[in-house]
C-alpha cells in the first residue's frame, strides 16, 4: 500500500464536529439542581449525585443519550447533573472545579485535552469524587467508557473493502480525512489506516487532516485537483464526510462508482444511506441509549464499590443493507 501523507489545515473549533460520535449530558445543570443528593461528610452515606461533563452539548446525539442517562439515574435513585463547557477547555476546567467543590459522588468527563485535566482528576479524587473518563482513558481514573474509537475507524475501511469486493475492484486511490486535535480523532484515524491495510490493501492511500464539512469539502477539492483518480474517502466523522461528498458532487464524480464512509451515525447520513442515492454509503454508529445507561451504571459502580466501572461500546457498520439501519434511524425520531 502506498502512502502520501500531508498536513492539512486544522481548526481548533473543529473538535466540536468530531465529538458527534459520542455525546450526552443530563437534564439539570449545576445551578438548577434542587435535590441534595450528597451524603453528610463523615457519615458513611453514599453521595448519590453524578455529573456528566460533555463539552459539545449542541450535537444531535445529545438529547438521545441524555434521555437514557436521566431515565437510568431516576430508576437508581441518583441525581444527574451537567456542565455547560461550550467546547472551551477553560470552561471545562472551571466547571469541573465548581462541581468538585460542591461535592458530588462521581464525574463522567469527556476531556477536551486529557493532559490538561490530569490535575482536575486528582483534585476530584482528593475530594472523594470518583472519576469516569468518557471516550478514552486517563491515568489514575476510577473507570471508563470505551467508545471503540479505533475499531470504529477500522470499520469504515471494512465497509469500503466489502463494497470494493462487491464491485470487483482491487485498485484505486482512497483519501483518508483524519484528525489529530483530540484523542478520539487520533484513534479513529489510526483505525482507518490500519483497517485499509487489512481490508483494502490494493488501494493507494492519500492522508490529510480535515474536520467538519467546510474542511472536508475544501481539502477534498484540493486533492481532486491534484489527483482526479480519487474515488473513495474515509472521513473521521460524518460532518467531514458530507463535505467530501459536496466536493465529489462539484467535481462531477459518478455516485455509482464512488464511495465515502463517515463515523458517528448522524441522522441525516443514516437516512441518505437508507435511501441509497448519495456518495456517503456507510457510517459507523452506536446504540446511544446503551451509552446513556452505561455512564450512569459505571458511575454507581464506582461510588458504591460494586460492579464494573468500565464499559465498552459495540460499534455498528451502517450500510444500506445493515439490519440495524432502521433501528439506528429510529433513535432520532
Amino acid at each position: 500500500m502506498l502512502f502520501n501523507r500531508r498536513t492539512g489545515k486544522r481548526l481548533a473549533a473543529g473538535a466540536v464536529a468530531l465529538a458527534a460520535a459520542v455525546s450526552l449530558a443530563a437534564c439539570t445543570g449545576p445551578d438548577s439542581a434542587t435535590n441534595d443528593s450528597s451524603g453528610t461528610e463523615g457519615s458513611g452515606e453514599v453521595n448519590r449525585s453524578i455529573v456528566f461533563d460533555y463539552p459539545y452539548t449542541m450535537l444531535p446525539v445529545y438529547p438521545i443519550v441524555l434521555s437514557a442517562a436521566q431515565e437510568e439515574a431516576d430508576a437508581q435513585g441518583y441525581e444527574l447533573l451537567t456542565t455547560e463547557d461550550e467546547a472551551s477547555l477553560d470552561k471545562q476546567v472551571a466547571n469541573l472545579g465548581t462541581m468538585i467543590s460542591r461535592g458530588v459522588g462521581a464525574i463522567v468527563s469527556f476531556p477536551i485535552e486529557t493532559s490538561a485535566l490530569a490535575p482536575t482528576l486528582q483534585q476530584a479524587q482528593a475530594a472523594g469524587t470518583k472519576w469516569i473518563t468518557y471516550g478514552g482513558n486517563m491515568e489514575g481514573e476510577d473507570g471508563s467508557l470505551d467508545l471503540a474509537n479505533t475499531e470504529s475507524g477500522e470499520l469504515t475501511a471494512k465497509a469500503l473493502g466489502e463494497w470494493l469486493d462487491a464491485q470487483g475492484i482491487t485498485s484505486g486511490t482512497v483519501l483518508v480525512l483524519g484528525n489529530d486535535t483530540v484523542e478520539l480523532g487520533r484513534q479513529r484515524t489510526d483505525g482507518m489506516i490500519e483497517g485499509l491495510k487489512k481490508y483494502a490493501p490494493g488501494l493507494t492511500v492519500v492522508q490529510e487532516l480535515a474536520l467538519g464539512s467546510d474542511e472536508g469539502s475544501s481539502v477534498t477539492q484540493a486533492k481532486l485537483v491534484a489527483d482526479p483518480s480519487i474515488d473513495y474517502v474515509l472521513a473521521v466523522n460524518d460532518d467531514t464526510a458530507i463535505g467530501a461528498a459536496n466536493a465529489f458532487q462539484e467535481a462531477g464524480k459518478d455516485v455509482a462508482t464512488s464511495f465515502i464512509a463517515g463515523n458517528d451515525g448522524a441522522p441525516n447520513v443514516l437516512k441518505d444511506i437508507r435511501d441509497g442515492n448519495g456518495y456517503v454509503k456507510a457510517t459507523i454508529a452506536l446504540n446511544l441509549s446503551e451509552v446513556g445507561r452505561a455512564l450512569v451504571q459505571t458511575s454507581i459502580a464506582a461510588i458504591e464499590g460494586t460492579g464494573s466501572t468500565t464499559w465498552s461500546a459495540v460499534p455498528v457498520m451502517a450500510t444500506k443493507d445493515a439490519p440495524e439501519l432502521d433501528e439506528l434511524i429510529a433513535q432520532f425520531d
